[in-house]
């Protein structure tokens, strides 16, 4: 009987835990993963600089490749595993430099749920273009609209991250989920 009061003091504790970990650590579109102790104790390493980059992403392989735009000083990520393209926003201070990181979500599609989604990224014309690996589509970001260079919104306010990501269809005659 007291074991199974320890027990339970045990996974009521846990549960605060791993839900103040959620709230202040971890980025919102992740939530609905399990944390494990490991991970809560490796993000005591990397505090968030403040409450708006709650960015902790688990997993591996997240991202592979990114692209460099000149225009905002950004470095962008491409989502292999994650759910989200990252968004590293460089300053150049006296200091040595500082950096703001800013998660975009993709859709909920089930092909954004997948792994090995898109390798590299290349920027044309104010959109970032995320080159398909397993994905059936091409990842395309309008990174000009989400620093206010271009406003796609039809209805003049600003854009949902809706808006901002898209997935545009492979051509006619690709093999749906096709591996190279």
């Amino acid at each position: 009987s007291s074991t199974i009061k320890q027990k339970e003091r045990y996974d009521k504790d846990w549960e605060e835990q791993t839900q103040r970990f959620k709230e202040t650590m971890l980025d919102p579109y992740y939530s609905d993963l399990p944390v494990r102790p490991a991970t809560m104790e490796t993000a005591n390493d990397y505090p968030p600089s403040s409450t708006k980059n709650k960015l902790l992403l688990p997993g591996r392989h997240k991202y592979l490749g990114g692209a460099v735009v000149e225009t905002d000083g950004c470095i962008y990520g491409i989502p292999s595993h994650a759910r989200s393209v990252i968004c590293l926003k460089t300053s150049s201070t006296s200091d040595g430099g500082g950096c703001e990181v800013q998660s975009i979500p993709l859709p909920q599609t089930s092909e954004t749920e997948g792994k090995y989604k898109w390798l590299r990224g290349i920027l044309a014309h104010g959109y970032l273009y995320g080159i398909p690996a397993w994905a059936n589509s091409v990842l395309q970001v309008d990174v000009d609209s989400l620093w206010g260079r271009r406003n796609s919104s039809n209805d003049g306010n600003k854009n949902s991250d809706d808006d901002l990501v898209k997935l545009l269809p492979l051509p006619d005659g690709h093999q749906p989920g096709q591996t190279w």
